[in-house]
């Protein structure tokens, strides 16, 4: 019977394959922490690293599972912020992680179980309690001593690793590439046509997919101003951004590039089909690089993902060097995308 441990099982249950994929999980999750870098507080990346990670930990935990979380690095960067409210939400509902580390941003991230996740956070570490409907609840600083081992140890940036697309590892939005390999082969037929369609390059889209959303189409990001208003949801594969003045605004009817994409018409934005249609969602992504291109000029390969990042605007009459861009868009999202596109190709970017 386990005493103490990274996780057990309450009543004495045998729970070894828990325990190996804890292992394995904090393997994986410590490359990825190693991995992650960012010349400011890096929140956004933070906010990823943990929803994705906790939704996992929560997919594959079973009933009478507790698991304890170290936030010690969340709450660093959360108070150079200076974030009020709740750092993590376990919403059992709308089965979602929400994270949140500035007064800007929720970073949403969906799990499937079917189980009831009970959460508290005490004394700098996050404990879920894994239950059925009707298991008797126990008070969860009951259930966890002082000197039990967390799962997820302290965050620390030491550099860069290189990660290519193979089965188990992690990508470079720290998504299990297993987790949604299925889904990434259901759409990359769609990529494909559309890509040709458009004259993209079709591992390019893939790449920039596989760093927005981590080929998730439940993905889902909530963007705040400095008050905590939300203005707008970037959604799906594409992580296409629903705000009036922003993507959807520019490829939708009445927008600057409409004309490259007739498609994403006033239906699919009345009945808002670019958030659960996989397709539509493609179509409005690519049209937008398109736009990119061919509306706003923007040519040069890190020009133009920055510029799916951080809009057209800082992008525009300057060489990518000497841009003004943000230094996650520059430090992390580009760096990320030319990476996973020789991971797709095999080459450099043309």
């Amino acid at each position: 019977m386990f005493k103490r441990g990274w996780i057990r099982g309450r009543k004495g249950e045998d729970i070894f394959p828990n325990v190996i994929f804890i292992v394995i999980n904090l393997l994986f999750f410590s490359i990825l922490l190693i991995f992650i870098f960012n010349a400011s507080t890096g929140a956004f990346i933070y906010e990823q690293a943990y929803a994705k990670q906790i939704a996992l930990l929560i997919d594959y935990s079973t009933p009478k599972t507790d698991i304890k979380i170290d936030l010690s690095k969340a709450i660093e960067v959360a108070g150079k912020n200076e974030k009020v409210g709740d750092l993590v939400v376990i919403d059992n509902e709308k089965k979602e992680v929400l994270v949140s580390l500035t007064n800007r941003r929720v970073y949403v991230m969906k799990y499937f179980s079917d189980y009831e996740i009970s959460s508290e956070v005490l004394n700098g570490f996050l404990f879920l309690s894994i239950s059925e409907d009707g298991d008797e609840k126990e008070s969860l600083e009951d259930i966890w001593s002082s000197n039990i081992s967390p799962i997820i140890p302290p965050i620390t940036i030491e550099g860069e690793i290189n990660l290519y697309y193979e089965e188990g590892q992690l990508d470079s939005s720290g998504v299990l590439l297993s987790s949604y390999k299925e889904s990434e082969e259901e759409n990359i037929p769609i990529v494909a046509k559309i890509a040709k369609e458009r004259n993209l390059n079709f591992n390019l889209v893939r790449a920039l997919i596989k760093q927005e959303s981590g080929w998730n189409p439940n993905s889902k990001n909530i963007n705040k101003n400095s008050v905590g208003v939300i203005v707008s949801t970037d959604w799906g594969l594409m992580q296409v951004n629903d705000a009036s003045n922003g993507p959807l605004g520019d490829v939708g009817p009445g927008g600057n590039c409409n004309k490259y994409c007739p498609e994403v018409n006033q239906e699919v934005v009345d009945k808002e089909l670019y958030k659960t249609d996989n397709e539509i969602n493609i179509q409005g992504g690519t049209c937008y690089l398109v736009c990119l291109r061919d509306n706003y000029g923007i040519d040069n390969v890190k020009s133009l993902v920055a510029a799916y990042n951080a809009g057209p605007g800082r992008l525009i009459g300057c060489e990518y060097e000497s841009c003004s861009i943000p230094s996650s868009t520059r430090n992390i999202h580009v760096p990320n995308i030319i990476k996973n596109y020789k991971g797709y190709s095999g080459g450099e970017v043309a």
